[in-house]
């Protein structure tokens, strides 16, 4: 009898003991040990079918308008990733179709005419895009709702795409998409060259290459970075040659441009938060030394500084 007591004593304060175990392990975890993991949630399944319908339909051939009529529709339902990620795929897309605008642009000899006639009326791109002339609204008409935009250039007029256009998705987007927007859009708002000489000061061209130094430092892993360099590259080269009909150094004289001067000297040597500004002050020094003369001290000393700083953005 006691033995049986004993036994049932021993059974009560294991099962009491186990369920003050259990109890223990929900005020840790918020959830009994045993638990199974939670279902996905409605929203992932829906944002998870809506990538998969967007990646079915989005190919290189797609239909530009059909592709932003399922981004217009679902890009506020996605997560900020993922609308990065669709907003990706429709510039790579955007990109590779740009040689179909070309062919319209050149493929009518009469086209370029045309074209060429309606700006020199005023020298304004939006006199094109306001022409009656039937080929030349369809075809314009079609670009502007597609994201690209006409450029002009040495007497040709050919399509790019339009940076801008992809300002109205940028709430949406990661931080690091909203840089790389704003650093593209003012490229292909003002372009920094022309007809072989700069169209831009060399404040714009130092304050566009800090930007996309900053960049390539903050995001070293993004999908874009490439493209980025390519960006600092160019401007690299601006910086420190100009352009073939607005060099930084006359062709002449051989004396550095007042604009360069200007910025070499002033904000060039006062900017110390800069691998540009660090790389770019041994150069200052030799340059100061020459009288800003284009000397063979100075072209050795510049071409070292070229490839200075584009190793310092991991170009080879």
């Amino acid at each position: 009898m006691i033995k049986k007591q004993l036994l049932i004593y021993m059974m009560i304060f294991m099962l009491i003991f186990a369920v003050s175990c259990q109890q223990s392990e929900v005020e840790k975890t918020g959830s009994p040990s045993n638990t199974v993991a939670p279902s996905p949630t409605a929203a992932v399944i829906e944002n998870t079918k809506i990538m998969d319908d967007f990646y079915a339909m989005a190919d290189d051939n797609m239909i530009l308008q059909e592709l932003l009529v399922f981004i217009d529709e679902n890009i506020s339902k996605v997560s900020e990733q993922q609308a990065s990620m669709m907003i990706g795929k429709f510039e790579s897309i955007q990109k590779n179709q740009l040689f179909m605008i070309e062919a319209q642009f050149f493929g009518d000899n009469t086209i370029q005419s045309r074209m060429s006639e309606i700006y020199q009326r005023q020298f304004l791109i939006t006199d094109i895009y306001e022409s009656e002339d039937p080929d030349i609204k369809a075809l314009t008409a079609s670009m502007l709702e597609t994201g690209y935009k006409v450029e002009t250039s040495e007497g040709s007029f050919f399509p790019v795409v339009d940076y801008s256009f992809y300002k109205k998705y940028s709430d949406y987007l990661t931080d690091e998409y909203k840089e790389y927007i704003d650093i593209m859009a003012v490229e292909t708002d003002s372009p920094a060259a022309k007809d072989a000489g700069l169209y831009i000061t060399y404040a714009d061209i130092l304050d566009r290459l800090l930007s996309q130094e900053a960049y390539i430092s903050t995001y070293s892993d993004s999908p874009r970075l490439d493209v980025m360099r390519q960006q600092y590259a160019r401007y690299v080269y601006f910086l420190l040659y100009g352009a073939d009909n607005t060099p930084a150094f006359f062709y002449e004289s051989h004396m550095m441009n007042d604009d360069a001067k200007t910025i070499y000297t002033t904000v060039l040597s006062n900017t110390t938060d800069s691998n540009v500004a660090v790389i770019m002050a041994p150069y200052i020094a030799i340059l100061e030394r020459n009288n800003f003369t284009l000397t063979d001290e100075v072209v050795s000393e510049r071409g070292k500084v070229q490839i200075e700083l584009l190793i310092a953005a991991g170009i080879e």
